[in-house]
């Protein structure tokens, strides 16, 4: 199970966006962003999320980044 890893204390986050190829894996990837989350966490769980949605994408493309 991934969990959100919460920002160290007296850090904050201006501002926060994350783009996928569907709404629903984008929004994913918000709310894991919300609930203290890191960019990179946030990034996998949305490639996760495009795996099981129909978008032209695979994971060769969305996890080359690890």
């Amino acid at each position: 199970m991934l969990r959100a890893v919460s920002p160290k204390e007296g850090e904050r986050v201006i501002s926060m966006h994350l783009a996928t190829d569907d709404h629903q894996c984008s929004r994913i990837g918000m709310d894991f962003l919300r609930e203290g989350g890191n960019a990179v966490d946030a990034s996998v769980v949305a490639a996760l999320c495009l795996e099981v949605v129909p978008a032209s994408s695979g994971l060769g493309a969305e996890l080359s980044c690890l």
